[in-house]
């Protein structure tokens, strides 16, 4: 499966980097591009070997050798080769390495679970390892994991048959295993780490039967030689380096990810972009990302361990390692993948496969049921786990199971290289091929791997973060028309200076997903275009003139402003399309007003995160026919205004309560004075009258032809009288309090105008 899934997929983000260091490892013995890792010799070695069977580069030629600057190395090294067969040569030789080791692991899973649960639960246990989707997208690329998941688990089985047996080949075994850990990654401690925990609890029961303090300086011996071995094979790889001292370089490497720790590493989860990790991240991806058949028989054989914690301590050797493995993850500030979990996969398959039903006669015909029932199910569970994975490849690495709602759901919860790694430019160019009939035009393309598109004979323009690109999307609220293709792990906000570089593009949906992993948008020309913004200045209009002409990708935009608390704008009465700008705090509270306002508009882009500017939202408003609920039956002119119409709202009212009402105006002309729109609530006599004056939006903001909403609250008193209240609304001058004559149908009407009578009761 591994094999066949190679040509399908394009370099991901990390392999070249070992690829690159693996052949001047062997062909120059030199660590200079090391840190660009921070991980031992082993993935490098195995990466670079293969590259030896055909011509190489010379590596003082490339860009970026002389100054040690390893991203152009690397980008250097990749275009020495490709694009061509050249390139897919290398790919193959530098992974195929890997997946030699990973069936290594399926020989030594196979083998400790038929040792200790039966031949049955032995190929159960390898089914469970042989179908995992994750262990077969990790199988097939040159990384670091399937490595410290295959040595660390052979080490520990090792190990435990040394403990049985006491014998020396055994334990041998184990410390070039767990040797071959250190060396595969800086955290190869870890196996190393349980190892002696489980020597000290074997050295514990030797003791309580020997009562012998010698038993203690003999597992102490044997234990130090198991990590003296380790250490020899770590050492070897590093070609027995002493100066300036021994293990120079895995020290600084050590350093490296002490310093990569402290600092983060960003990451998403469930919508969120961080850098120091949440302690509930593994936890989610391995609820999410392991197949539910493994889950269930994973968790059914945990709970069988927990009914007899007699029997469950004598199988330490096998829960130990995942338990304080995944105990350390919840601590962990790189929440760098599910790729990390790969260690515990092996102790959890051989768990699951003990549940096997031993095909022993029984005389009853209850136990006879009990089995095949049992048997059946575990068919059931299997045959689920094949095919959710078969149908998947050979895209492996997108498996999610139901719970995220598969595959095509995974985004929403986890990127990067548990979904998005870089490795579908391959699948995204043959996409574009069965395009050409419709002339597809040269996409942009998103990405952030050294494995550029190029390398895969595709066409394209760069954005953010490709490098050589500016740091931001321009036009990123309006994007110009084109095909654009974004990967999961950048379309989340992951690897990009904005995380909401692309939130326009989230709020859209793509025409295709190539490799599940890459997302397909076609922009089309918007016409009529919009022409204008209108900006919420409450608490603070949250566009610069200066910004909204970057993020829109031109200056040409009619710029307006209003307090979206106290009424609303509509520019030129809806006639033509724009957009509505808002502080994002503004619109996430419920208020009534705002989201009737907006019910017709469309969430375009939301930036979440305070940066240059703070925290926004903006609504797309297409053109359309705008009126109140209740129109006026007639022409209505105030001086330069004319009142389109009234919307009541929370009435009948009670004393003590809030009640509202809107007016609306369209503009005729634009009054060189200020002034207010007036709101009258006369009670019953005369007396008492609630006045709700105000004026949403300033004149200076005004053009004939745009609608004004004016909400007017009304406070009814708690002693307010019940009965019918008259409302008369108007306008008047604010430097002279006059207010504007008023014509009904052309006729002279006063200088207010009555709306129909509401009712106030108890």
């Amino acid at each position: 499966q591994a094999v066949l899934s190679i040509p399908h997929l394009s370099l991901t983000a990390d392999e070249p980097v070992h690829m690159a260091q693996g052949y001047v490892y062997w062909t120059r013995g030199d660590f200079r591009f090391a840190w660009a890792v921070a991980q031992p010799p082993l993935p490098d070695a195995l990466a670079g070997i293969g590259l030896l069977l055909q011509p190489g580069p010379a590596v003082e030629e490339l860009d970026g050798w002389a100054g040690e600057e390893h991203s152009r190395f690397v980008r250097a090294f990749l275009h020495w080769y490709g694009p061509g067969p050249a390139l897919e040569a290398a790919t193959f030789v530098a992974r195929y390495p890997i997946i030699l080791v990973a069936m290594i692991g399926a020989a030594f899973i196979y083998r400790w679970a038929r040792e200790r649960y039966g031949r049955r639960a032995g190929w159960v246990a390898l089914f469970l390892f042989a179908f995992d989707p994750n262990v077969l997208a990790h199988s097939g690329l040159v990384t670091t994991d399937v490595l410290l998941m295959v040595w660390g688990f052979v080490g520990v089985y090792a190990a435990t048959r040394w403990a049985a047996t006491r014998s020396w080949k055994w334990g041998f075994l184990s410390g070039i295993a767990l040797g071959l850990a250190l060396a595969s990654k800086t955290s190869g401690f870890f196996p190393v780490g349980m190892v002696g925990l489980l020597g000290i609890t074997w050295a514990l029961e030797d003791f309580r039967r020997q009562k012998s303090m010698r038993v203690w300086l003999h597992w102490a011996a044997e234990l130090a030689a198991v990590v003296g071995v380790a250490v020899l094979i770590l050492w070897a790889f590093y070609g027995f380096e002493v100066r300036p001292y021994p293990f120079a370089t895995h020290w600084l490497l050590w350093r490296m990810l002490r310093k990569h720790a402290a600092e983060g590493h960003a990451a998403f989860l469930m919508g969120q972009v961080g850098h120091h990790g949440w302690w509930y991240y593994y936890p989610v991806a391995f609820l999410l990302k392991t197949p539910l058949p493994t889950l269930i028989l994973g968790g059914i054989a945990l709970m069988v361990l927990l009914r007899s914690p007699r029997k469950g301590w004598q199988e330490r050797d096998l829960w130990l390692y995942p338990l304080l493995y995944g105990l350390a993850t919840l601590f962990s500030t790189i929440a760098i993948g599910y790729r990390y979990l790969l260690p515990v996969l092996p102790f959890f398959f051989i768990l699951a496969g003990r549940l096997t039903p031993q095909a022993k006669a029984r005389a009853t015909s209850y136990y006879v049921s009990r089995y095949y029932v049992s048997r059946f199910t575990y068919y059931l569970l299997l045959s689920w786990l094949a095919l959710g994975t078969l149908r998947i490849a050979p895209h492996h690495l997108t498996f999610f199971n139901e719970l995220a709602g598969g595959p095509y759901g995974g985004h929403r919860y986890l990127v990067d290289s548990n979904l998005d790694w870089g490795q579908s430019f391959k699948v995204l160019r043959d996409w574009l091929q069965e395009q050409k009939d419709e002339r597809v035009p040269i996409p942009y393309i998103s990405f952030y791997t050294y494995a550029t598109p190029e390398l895969y004979d595709i066409f394209y323009n760069p954005i953010p973060p490709a490098p050589y690109t500016p740091p931001t999307l321009p036009s990123r609220f309006d994007p110009a028309p084109g095909l654009y293709v974004i990967g999961a792990t950048t379309l989340q906000g992951v690897m990009l200076n904005d995380p909401d570089t692309f939130d326009w593009f989230r709020h859209q949906q793509p025409i295709a997903r190539p490799g599940v992993a890459l997302f397909v948008y076609r922009v089309l020309p918007q016409d009529p275009p919009p022409t204008w913004l209108a900006q919420c200045t409450v608490p603070v209009a949250p566009l610069t003139p200066e910004a909204a002409a970057d993020g829109f990708g031109r200056d040409d935009l009619r710029m307006a402003y209003f307090d979206c608390t106290a009424g609303w704008l509509y520019p030129t009465g809806g006639r033509e399309p724009g957009w509505y700008a808002f502080f994002r705090d503004a619109v996430l509270r419920a208020d009534p007003f705002l989201q009737h306002h907006l019910s017709s508009a469309r969430l375009s882009y939301e930036q979440r995160r305070t940066g240059a500017l703070p925290p926004f939202a903006i609504y797309e408003q297409p053109a359309r026919m705008l009126l109140p609920r209740s129109p006026s039956d007639h022409r209505i002119r105030v001086g330069s205004l004319t009142l389109l119409g009234y919307e009541i709202l929370g009435f009948p009212s009670r004393p003590g309560q809030t009640a509202e009402i809107e007016t609306w105006w369209r503009v005729e002309e634009v009054p060189a004075r200020p002034l207010s729109l007036m709101m009258h609530l006369v009670g019953p006599g005369g007396s008492p009258v609630i006045v709700s004056d105000g004026l949403a939006v300033p004149v200076d903001q005004w053009r004939p032809g745009d609608i004004i909403v004016q909400r007017h609250r009304l406070p009814i008193p708690a002693d307010a009288p019940t009965g019918e209240y008259q409302p008369f609304t108007g306008v008047y001058w604010l430097d002279t309090m006059e207010r504007w004559p008023v014509e009904i149908d052309e006729k002279p009407a006063g200088d207010q105008v009555p709306l129909p009578a509401v009712i106030v009761s108890r």
